[in-house]
């Protein structure tokens, strides 16, 4: 496995196994070990069956203590944010593909041959001619969340 800037690059093994691997990068848990507990908690998971979903991947990073929360695609929702990302449409599969997303800037892409496995946004979007939708990151980080301060006279509103 290589080290790609605090991300251990884990790379899918089968078709339909980029959540495992994707979930595994951003957990920093082995892929042997993402693989055994999505094969008990899950069963096989056949192509028919279009590999990891939302809710598996929320199921599986719960199991590790890392409980994830989803952040739907909007304005300058990547700003700034590390998470597990479906990419969809263009050259994807017909079911979509997993991702991690690092500081909003690179896709690490456990599905890449050769060293084509970490991209800018921009160029990953444009070379595979796909878009991002939902963003899953841990639950407990909410650094973007805005606080409101209301002078004095509001707070008995």
């Amino acid at each position: 496995m290589k080290r790609r800037r605090g991300l251990t690059l884990i790379r899918q093994r089968h078709d339909m196994d980029c959540g495992v691997a994707a979930l595994a990068m951003f957990l920093s848990v082995p892929y042997g070990d993402m693989a055994a507990v999505t094969r008990a908690r899950f069963g096989s998971l056949s192509p028919e069956r279009r590999g990891l979903g939302l809710h598996h991947l929320e199921e599986l990073a719960t199991f590790y203590d890392r409980p994830l929360r989803r952040i739907y695609k909007a304005h300058d929702y990547l700003v700034g944010r590390t998470g597990v990302i479906g990419v969809i449409g263009g050259d994807m599969t017909w079911c979509g593909h997993w991702v991690v997303l690092k500081d909003g800037t690179t896709v690490v892409d456990p599905a890449a041959h050769g060293d084509a496995d970490v991209w800018n946004v921009a160029d990953y979007l444009q070379r595979n001619h796909c878009r991002l939708a939902t963003l899953l990151v841990d639950a407990e980080i909410r650094s973007h969340a805005k606080s409101v301060v209301r002078c004095p006279s509001e707070r008995n509103r």
